[in-house]
């Protein structure tokens, strides 16, 4: 039998991960050996609902590792069983050097002894610290305040609303529609350099770049596509989650052609929530806003170092969310949150109901 995630499942529901509550813990860089402690860990908090199958094959979590692809932190019991976990990661920014802080599982018998506020500092510290890291990136779901909380302490700040990126949770206070999530950022590393800004977000970017801890000279971008050349984009999909993303490193005259062929293709599969990250890099950035919001499409927010170069999130959503299910943590986040609720009912309005 391959040793592939149906193989660890069966052989991780044979033997559940159980560990002793009265022993001290201890955190950790990952270190080889570690892999298995931590895919059981997976399997012990996600049955077999992650949809990530890599994280519940041992040799694929060291692999990651090794590659700088997944930084772990791991915390251990006295006699050296893993019961929580925490990583700094690579994941959909193109820019390698902005990486995702997250995957903070424990194990639930060890959930009272505050382990993840202690993963969530040593993962912005000694692991950051650790790595060529430039920026750290985190997206807290908004169903409850605990994760956006762990960002605002690490002096992380709120830029974008993702509206309806993940299916409804189950047991989530009875909210029927999709759950939205927040992108919080900070800046470990700046890199100044200029960004265009389309005229007709200002406003809204002017509010979320109040408390930016970078330095960037803003510029007003153009409301036409370029006159030549090719689109260059790159799609993610992710399945089980009604979600699709599009990267626009670089945008050309054919751009209309190609996001009419990528949107048409993710309906198809499926997908109920797009989304469009733009490149303020480049001055023709606000014609591809005008574009989306001509075709349904509205803002996100802004994000900085998303291609080295800062970017902007655009989306077009198909479904509600559950705006009364969504939890805050302060008044910016609020506010943020009224602003891009504005733009979705106004630029792209969803049937009552």
């Amino acid at each position: 039998m391959p040793e592939d995630k149906q193989y660890f499942v069966e052989r991780f529901a044979a033997d559940p991960l159980t560990a002793d509550v009265e022993q001290e813990v201890a955190l950790s860089l990952f270190a080889p050996g570690d892999e298995t402690g931590v895919a059981r860990l997976y399997h012990a908090v996600y049955g077999d609902a992650y949809p990530v199958e890599d994280y519940y094959i041992p040799r694929r979590i060291l692999e990651l590792n090794q590659e700088q692809q997944l930084s772990s932190v791991v915390c251990k019991t006295e006699d050296g069983v893993i019961v929580a976990h925490g990583a700094l990661y690579r994941s959909s920014p193109p820019f390698a050097g902005l990486l995702e802080v997250g995957q903070y599982l424990v194990l639930k018998s060890h959930r009272r002894r505050n382990i993840a506020e202690m993963i969530n500092t040593y993962v912005h510290g000694p692991l950051a610290e650790s790595l060529p890291v430039e920026g750290i990136y985190a997206e807290p779901v908004t169903n409850h305040i605990v994760t956006q909380l762990f960002g605002i302490q690490a002096n992380m700040a709120d830029y974008a609303v993702q509206l309806g990126l993940l299916p409804p949770s189950q047991g989530w206070d009875g909210a029927s529609g999709r759950m939205s999530c927040f992108l919080q950022f900070k800046t470990v590393r700046d890199r100044p350099h200029r960004v265009h800004l389309p005229e007709r977000h200002r406003d809204i970017l002017d509010f979320i770049l109040a408390d930016r801890d970078f330095q960037r000279t803003f510029a007003e971008a153009s409301d036409t596509l370029p006159t030549g050349g090719q689109t260059v984009h790159q799609v993610q999909v992710f399945p089980g989650t009604g979600t699709a993303r599009f990267q626009f490193p670089s945008l050309g005259a054919d751009f209309p052609r190609v996001l009419e062929g990528l949107e048409s293709e993710a309906l198809r599969e499926g997908c109920v929530t797009l989304q469009a990250f733009l490149n303020l890099g480049q001055t023709e950035v606000g014609g591809a806003v005008e574009r989306l919001c001509a075709d349904g499409w509205f803002l996100g927010g802004y994000l900085p170092r998303w291609f080295d170069s800062d970017g902007l999130l655009m989306q077009k959503i198909l479904e509600r969310p559950d705006y009364a299910a969504i939890r805050l943590h302060n008044d910016k986040a609020r506010a943020l949150l009224e602003r891009i609720r504005a733009e979705q009912e106004k630029t792209a309005p969803l049937p009552q109901g």
